[in-house]
């Protein structure tokens, strides 16, 4: 026997009546919308309030600034925060963004269009394993903030996921903040450095304009002579055309002791024309070398620029840039070299914790002296082509006696000393074998 429900009477019921007499006769649809509401919590992104209470210091600590928390503050009507310490503030926010108010409301909606490509690029994520495959590649390129809320926010990242992003944020933010110490350290370190080599090259342009002003000078006075010499040269021209007159006319006497005179000035012009020619061959000397003291200052500052840059970098790279100029400490001995780049020499060899001691190469120190200083010394670098035989041999002979590292500088100038210094301090030598490389 089936059993047949009762069915109302439609003609006799308004439209309302007949949908709750087919939601009575078909009750299963109820519970497929009920399922599809749930299904649709489930999958919807949390709000700020929604998320763990552990996770709202890092979510508000670190995708927000204090500029950014205190414009909301103020747009929330919580003007009292403007005279609040950073930390009294950060602390405020993040008990706010524990629960549905107006400041979380606002926090909610500035992190979602700040790290809007972030929340999108999570979103393709459908299973746990995903959500952390994208997290790690977020910290591997630097983007934390953004990759922190889509993570913090993602409906079907886990409790796990989510404590494991913790404690990775919590480490690289102890990480962030002993590096930012260390570099603020070396920075300051850097702008003291900076400042005295600009004073020092300050001096050293100083210098160079005082040459180029005595340059300038110089040849004011030689163009003045010059012109006293073309003037004599037409006196000279007029005089003679005198004397052919005056041979004319018959007054010859008049005329030799005119010539005489005017030869007496012409030897005196001669006389001038030959000092105005040395004082250009010693102006051509002067401009010689000024240029090779403009080639020297900026090798020293591509020099200096080339060690603040690797001072600069951060990570692996930089310490192995600085390790390749690292003398640890060893004393340097430099034989020869140019007299006026003693204290570039000497600063280089400081820069790179080594201590500088200097022998001319016998043009004015004893040679017995260089005896003693080669045996202090821990490594040399010698000018070959700016010291005596004597002293170069007794530096090979040395050197290759103690088993002492040695460098040749066929060039004085200071960027063959940084290239000298850079393959001492490399791992190119054998000490024991007193090593000698010859540099150009």
């Amino acid at each position: 026997m089936s059993y047949m429900p009762f069915l109302p009477d439609t003609s006799a019921t308004s439209e309302s009546s007949l949908a709750e007499a087919v939601a009575a006769l078909f009750p299963l649809n109820a519970g497929d919308e009920s399922s599809r509401a749930e299904g649709e919590a489930v999958n919807r992104r949390k709000k700020l309030w929604e998320v763990g209470a552990g996770y709202h210091c890092a979510i508000v600590g670190t995708c927000l600034s204090i500029a950014e928390l205190r414009r909301l503050a103020r747009r929330a009507g919580i003007n009292e925060w403007d005279s609040a310490s950073d930390y009294e503030l950060h602390h405020s926010a993040v008990q706010h963004a524990r629960g549905r108010n107006a400041l979380s409301a606002l926090i909610q909606k500035a992190l979602e269009r700040k790290f809007a490509l972030a929340v999108k690029r999570f979103a393709q994520a459908r299973t746990d394993e995903e959500i952390r495959v994208l997290w790690r590649e977020a910290l591997a390129r630097g983007e934390v903030a953004g990759a922190l809320w889509a993570i913090m926010t993602h409906p079907l990242a886990s409790e796990c996921t989510l404590a494991a992003a913790g404690e990775e944020l919590h480490m690289l933010l102890h990480q962030a903040g002993a590096s930012r110490c260390a570099d603020l350290r070396r920075l300051a370190e850097l702008e003291r450095e900076n400042e005295r080599l600009r004073e020092q090259l300050q001096r050293q342009s100083g210098k160079s304009a005082e040459q180029l002003a005595r340059k300038d000078a110089l040849i004011a006075a030689l163009e003045r002579r010059a012109a006293d010499a073309a003037a004599a040269a037409l006196r000279l021209q007029e005089a003679q055309r005198r004397i052919r007159e005056l041979e004319d006319n018959g007054a010859l006497a008049r005329a030799e002791r005119a010539l005489a005179a005017e030869s007496l000035r012409a030897q005196r012009a001669e006389e001038r024309a030959a000092r105005i020619a040395e004082i250009e061959a010693r102006c051509a000397q002067l401009e010689r070398a000024l240029a090779e003291a403009r080639r020297e200052r900026e090798a020293a500052e591509r020099a200096l620029r080339g060690m603040l840059a690797r001072l600069s970098r951060d990570g692996e790279g930089a310490a192995r840039a600085a390790c390749a100029a690292d003398l640890s400490g060893r004393c340097v001995l430099c034989v020869g070299g140019r007299t006026g780049l003693v204290d570039q020499y000497r600063m280089l060899v400081e820069q790179c914790r080594g201590r500088f001691l200097h022998h001319d190469g016998g043009l004015e120190n004893n040679l017995r002296r260089l005896q003693a200083l080669l045996a202090s010394a821990d490594a040399v670098v010698c000018a070959a082509g700016n010291v005596s035989h004597a002293a170069y041999y007794a530096v090979k002979r040395f050197c290759k006696q103690d088993g002492k590292p040695c460098v040749l500088l066929r060039n004085p100038s200071l960027s063959s000393f940084v290239n000298g210094i850079l393959a001492l301090a490399g791992d190119g030598f054998d000490a024991d074998k007193g090593d000698t490389v010859l540099i150009a």
